[in-house]
Formats: structure tokens, C-alpha cells, sequence
């Protein structure tokens, strides 16, 4: 049985990592709220090299689209997450058993100016999460087909487990899946902040069509996003966001104080 010194001090450097990753994620939505704030939307036509911000249509370049992870929808850009309730330990909970991002390779974006092709590899994604509904499956129950196919990748974390026993009222049982994912779809209105380069082997072009967003080094790019929400709600958000900061610190401190008396314990005089 682990000594209640070990105990402590896991619990303590627990405490120390979340409370950082709370301060870091806060620090970046903070950062991502006044640069979208400050940044002025350009016209596509008016673009020049480095960092902007544009919103327009997203569609798909030579027909490219991608199915969605979990039906038979097209869309150019995904992000999904599974959840599993689980029944181990004292109390049974949603855990989640896998999530991500897919996309294609790339997209047009275009205004009433002109158009610009975005290579969303790289971007982090902030997809309305009200848009698509979430698809529940019973644990011992077969997914619809989509998922299924989706399921056989080995970038996700495969079938269920099944319940030993099946569940003989209503309620939750072991295995029993939620399935969210959200889309952004061809003909959606988008935002890209991202960094405007030289499409190729192209020096100093001049044109839009001679450009395209993609990821830049991360020492010259402040933010690579990409989103199907207003500028106003993306603003909000961040700044609701920012509670992790404070929250994050007060959680490091704790875990910095019980990290000293764990250690203390049991120390000769």
C-alpha cells in the first residue's frame, strides 16, 4: 500500500500540472482575444504577406471534401470527440475515450473581393458545437455504418466495451457511447486568422490568387485559426475564458504547498 507521503506528493504535483495547464490555456485565449479584437478584417483583395484576418465562404478546391466522422454528411473541416460512461471505481461517469480533428488538405475562401485558398494543416479549429447533433449508442448496440467505418481507423480508440450485463430498467450502462462532432461545411460563412505566404516558389506576389494561408513557423505566427462562429462570439468566449487564470494559479500554489509538506514528512529534525 503507497505511504501517505506518496499519496500526498501525487496528489500535490497533480495539482501543480493542471493548475499550470489552466494558467497556459487561459494565457493563450487572452492572447487570441486581442489579437482578434485589434486585427482589422481585410479584404481578400487587399492582402499582403504576414499575419491577417478574413472571413468569407468556405468552399472546396477540385471537389475535395471529406465525409463527416460520424455520418454521411461532406465537410471541409471536422472535430470530434467520444464519450464512453463508465462505470469503474466509486462513481460512474462520461469519460471521454478519444477526440480530434480532420480536414482537408485545402479549401478556397472567398469575399466579395476575391478569393484565397487556406491549407488548414496545422490550425486549430473552433467549430460551433450547437450546429450538429450529438449521436447516443446503447453499449451493447451496433453504431450506425458511418461511425463504424470511422471506428476502424486506427487513429481512434475503436467499438465499445460491452456490458457483462445488459442494463434491464432505463438509465446508463457500461460501454453506452455518446458521439459529438462538428462540421464546417461547403458554402459556410468562416473566419481565418492565419499567415498570408506565396503560393509555391512565388517571390513578393501581388495577387490573391498567387497567395495562400497556411502555417507559418511558430516564432512568426501568432495564431493559426480557423472557425465558423461570428468574430464577436470567438471574442466572447476567450473572454469568458480567461477565468482559468486566476483559478490556475490558486490550484499551482496549493499543489507548490502540499508538494513542501508531503516532503516534510517524516523528516528528521
Amino acid at each position: 500500500m503507497p505511504s501517505e507521503t506518496l499519496i500526498w506528493t501525487v496528489l500535490s504535483l497533480a495539482a501543480v500540472g493542471v493548475g499550470a495547464w489552466l494558467c497556459y490555456r487561459g494565457l493563450t485565449l487572452h492572447r487570441q482575444r486581442k489579437l482578434i479584437e485589434e486585427t482589422p478584417t481585410e479584404d481578400i483583395w487587399n492582402l499582403d504577406l504576414g499575419p491577417a484576418e478574413i472571413t468569407g465562404t468556405a468552399k472546396p478546391i477540385d471537389g475535395e471534401t471529406l465525409r463527416a466522422p460520424f455520418t454521411d454528411e461532406t465537410c471541409l473541416a471536422a472535430t470530434w470527440e467520444i464519450e464512453e460512461w463508465d462505470e469503474g471505481g466509486k462513481h460512474s461517469s462520461w469519460r471521454t475515450e478519444g477526440s480530434g480533428s480532420v480536414s482537408v488538405s485545402a479549401f478556397e475562401v472567398e469575399d466579395d473581393t476575391a478569393s484565397i485558398v487556406v491549407r488548414p494543416g496545422g490550425a486549430e479549429f473552433d467549430i460551433d458545437e450547437g450546429a450538429e447533433a450529438t449521436i447516443e449508442v446503447g453499449g451493447p448496440d451496433d453504431p450506425p455504418k458511418p461511425i463504424r467505418k470511422f471506428l476502424a481507423s486506427d487513429s481512434t480508440p475503436g467499438a465499445s466495451d460491452r456490458p457483462l450485463i445488459e442494463a434491464l430498467d432505463w438509465g446508463q450502462q457500461e460501454g453506452d457511447r455518446k458521439y459529438h462532432h462538428h462540421l464546417i461545411k461547403p458554402g459556410e460563412e468562416v473566419y481565418v486568422y492565419g499567415t498570408v505566404h506565396p503560393e509555391g516558389d512565388l517571390v513578393g506576389p501581388t495577387k490573391p490568387e498567387h497567395m495562400e494561408i497556411r502555417k507559418a513557423d511558430e516564432r512568426e505566427e501568432p495564431m493559426f485559426l480557423i472557425s465558423d462562429r461570428p468574430e464577436e462570439d470567438l471574442v466572447r468566449s476567450r473572454k469568458f475564458g480567461v477565468w482559468r487564470i486566476p483559478v490556475g494559479a490558486i490550484l499551482a500554489l496549493v499543489g507548490v504547498g502540499l508538494l513542501v509538506a508531503s516532503l516534510g514528512v517524516g523528516l528528521p529534525l
